[in-house]
């Protein structure tokens, strides 16, 4: 299957790098963000696709692991830099340990042990507001207030409309909704643990956990062992959305990696 992707810099730059998008997002989401590295490396160009049951790329035919979704990414451009973001950055980590061709891996803010407690968390609870809204929809101010309604904030709304698209019978999600609710539970019960204790090699894999993320709960952060292939950085001022919160912060801490070797 070919992947819907964006484009950030030029087409021609003599290096590439991807950046993995989140679950119920799109890769136009690190538009912004890409652009501010090209202005700070102009000899990158940046590839952003729409994974496997998101975006312009939409629904595909399961099975829905990871390992999918690596394989989704085959018929891209070759990066030199992967970049991943919750979700893309398990994506980018199953990419590292089955692929691994890139000089370096960036996970940004992603538990990469298995988690539990999923039916709680945040991203499960959006998932299933996401779910219960009746499709097709006439207009899209509806489903602005069906999911309001559900106690959803105001800017995680107009971040969620921005994946609908208006058909003859109205307004869908653009999401494979049963092939998102596999991700995920792939996504949790993947356990990237014993790579990264033996990962000495390249890729090089750099951890980001957010400072002010709540995903990094004390036995996670005990279940993380890194051998010479990997490293844990802690971005100060930055939640889960970290190139939202602190993106001068993050840039800053990816500059190396876009500088080369040394």
């Amino acid at each position: 299957m070919t992947l819907a992707f964006t484009r950030v810099g030029d087409e021609a730059a003599p290096h590439t790098a991807w950046i993995l998008h989140g679950i119920l997002g799109a890769g136009r989401n690190w538009r912004s963000f890409a652009r501010k590295l090209v202005a700070r490396h102009p000899d990158w160009g940046f590839v952003l696709p729409d994974l496997r049951n998101h975006g312009a790329t939409g629904p595909l035919p399961p099975p829905h692991r990871l390992i999918d979704c690596v394989a989704d990414l085959d018929g891209l451009p070759d990066p030199e830099l992967v970049l991943g973001h919750s979700f893309g950055g398990k994506v980018a980590l199953a990419w590292a340990r089955d692929r691994g061709t890139a000089r370096e891996v960036w996970v940004l803010d992603s538990i990469p042990v298995s988690s539990h407690g999923e039916d709680d968390s945040e991203v499960m609870h959006v998932l299933e507001c996401v779910s219960r809204v009746a499709m097709p929809a006439a207009d899209r101010r509806d489903v602005r207030a069906e999911l309001l309604g559900m106690g959803l904030s105001q800017m995680l709304v107009d971040w969620l409309l921005t994946s609908l698209e208006q058909g003859d019978e109205g307004w869908r999600w653009v999401y494979g909704l049963d092939g998102v609710r596999a991700m995920m539970a792939d996504y949790f019960a993947t356990d990237f643990g014993p790579f990264l204790a033996q990962h000495t090699g390249a890729p090089h894999v750099h951890l980001v956990r957010a400072a002010n993320s709540d995903r990094w709960t004390p036995d996670v952060l005990a279940r993380i062992q890194l051998g010479r292939g990997a490293e844990l950085h802690v971005l100060p001022d930055a939640g889960h959305w970290l190139h939202v919160d602190n993106p001068d912060g993050l840039l800053a801490l990816l500059d190396r990696a876009f500088r080369g070797p040394g």
